[in-house]
């Protein structure tokens, strides 16, 4: 009965909605830079942290690339198993050989995207 009743009380709560966060915390040499998400280009994995590269350099905060990627939300994808990129700054797709291709963004940096997850890149770039 107390089952029941827990869920039934979980059924009937208020679902809460979830928002990616706007801007994250990166500790630089003591000091606390803030990093707006709407900044970010792309994501890349150096060892135990995550290189955030925006116009303004590439701070690394000490996170995982799958963890980060759940809290950012839909607005990043992953291209590559060492990197994920806003879907809104690619500006070109060149294809290369085996499936592999290279992303070019609006700021001209360059990042791999490999075959195994090209098709999760492309879905949500395709028109409507």
């Amino acid at each position: 009965i107390r089952l029941q009743s827990r869920l039934t009380a979980a059924a009937s709560a208020p679902a809460l909605t979830w928002t990616p966060p706007r801007q994250l915390l990166v500790t630089e040499r003591g000091a606390t830079r803030i990093v707006q998400v709407a900044d970010i280009e792309w994501l890349e994995t150096a060892d135990n942290y995550v290189a955030l590269h925006t116009r303004d350099g590439a701070p690394l905060l000490r996170q995982s690339l799958g963890t980060l990627l759940g809290q950012l939300g839909p607005a990043f994808v992953r291209c590559h198993r060492c990197a994920a990129v806003r879907l809104t700054a690619v500006n070109r797709i060149v294809p290369h050989s085996k499936g592999d291709c290279t992303l070019v963004l609006h700021s001209g940096a360059v990042v791999p995207c490999s075959r195994q997850y090209r098709a999760s890149l492309l879905d949500p770039l395709r028109p409507a």
